[in-house]
């Protein structure tokens, strides 16, 4: 459940509302690959800095569902010159990502950049990359990031071998593919604790 500060029920109520979304993404080692936001000029955000390059285009709505599915979260960038190509194609899946937004302050339209001020959209993983382009007129060159469901495999593709040497070399005591290569004939299989 969303919890809203004072600072930002008193907006709400007054009707006169104005936010912005920040973009942050991160690699497994905690470098910072891109941190962005849609305010009109540059903001820090406890201690973050997010910058306003006019990159970041769209973000998806969250989805909402009541059963466990791949619902995913996209990000689209701008990316006319594929300054972001190298970085689309090595290393970028299974780099952090969030997303919050904020709002503005309705006197001045100025951001409020408490971090309690602000929540989080979407706190997860990168799951995949693409680029869509399109020729017509200008043209049009754009960067999405497909972001993890819950249950997402994130690129998976490396095979687990179970038999008895991997499974016990990795864990000592681990009994459970003991008996993984038996022949077809019946087995006595002890369960349970001692």
């Amino acid at each position: 459940m969303i919890t809203f500060s004072d600072t930002v029920k008193a907006l709400l109520t007054s009707g006169n509302i104005g936010s912005f979304y920040t973009v942050r993404i991160t690699d497994q080692n905690g470098a910072v690959v891109k941190s962005v936001t849609t305010n009109s000029y540059d903001i820090i955000i406890n201690g973050i800095t997010y910058y306003a390059d006019g990159t970041l285009l769209a973000l998806d709505p969250p989805q909402i569902s009541t059963n466990v599915n791949r619902e995913q979260f996209k990000i689209s960038f701008a990316d006319v010159n594929f300054l972001e190509s190298s970085k689309a194609d090595h290393g970028l899946i299974g780099s952090n990502v969030e997303v919050r937004t904020g709002f503005l302050d309705n006197t001045n339209n100025s951001p409020i950049l408490n971090l309690a001020d602000t929540f989080i959209v979407y706190k997860g993983k990168v799951d995949g990359t693409g680029y869509a382009i399109r020729m017509e007129n200008q043209g049009e060159c754009v960067l999405q990031i497909t972001c993890a469901s819950p249950m997402a495999d994130l690129d998976f593709k490396r095979a687990m071998t179970c038999s008895r040497e991997y499974v016990r070399g990795r864990h000592p005591t681990d009994s459970s593919c003991d008996q993984v290569y038996n022949g077809s004939g019946g087995l006595a299989l002890k369960w349970g604790k001692l």
